[in-house]
């Protein structure tokens, strides 16, 4: 990426299997690079553009990232599990859609007053290999359509008492 680009749509890369590396040059006043995900500056938004490689990775987010973009995943091949922080408020539309790698998701949660975490429309549809969601217990969670439709290898979903809407089609 140049240092002159100040906005990336979230799904850009979108479909690009061959992608194997994002560098970004230190005075880019809006992105860097670390571990396979493209951060805006600012820290909070996340996405993900690991490479298709044999290697298995733990993906886990740094608290402070407070959004993972709309299709952040790309369909990257190599994120065996994801973890995401507390500090997480949303998880955009088709974040990790059609992932046929994942395993596992855990979603960290705090008991922020007024704090509320959204899972939008599709986040992980089609993860046809996730076994297992859990979201510890604290702030509301809101699920929106279709947020694990598809995941036809789901044996385990633990979801709080506190959460407050799962959509039809869920």
């Amino acid at each position: 990426l140049s240092a002159s680009i100040k906005y990336i749509s979230s799904d850009v890369f979108r479909n690009c299997p061959m992608l194997s590396e994002m560098i970004v040059p230190e005075d880019n006043e809006t992105y860097f690079a670390r571990d396979g995900i493209l951060f805006r500056k600012e820290h909070t938004v996340a996405s993900v553009w690991y490479a298709n490689t044999e290697r298995n990775v733990d993906l886990i987010l740094p608290e402070g990232v407070e959004k993972v973009g709309g299709f952040a995943s790309g369909k990257c091949k190599s994120v065996r599990s994801v973890t995401l922080p507390s500090s997480l408020n949303d998880v955009w539309n088709g974040a990790f859609k059609d992932n046929d790698t994942i395993t596992r998701v855990l979603i960290r949660n705090s008991e922020e007053p007024d704090k509320k975490i959204r899972l939008c429309q599709w986040a992980f549809r089609n993860c046809t290999a996730l076994r297992s969601i859990v979201i510890e217990y604290g702030a509301p969670v809101e699920m929106s359509e279709g947020v694990f439709r598809e995941c036809t290898s789901l044996e385990q979903a633990v979801i709080p008492s506190c959460t407050g809407v799962i959509r039809e089609n869920t």
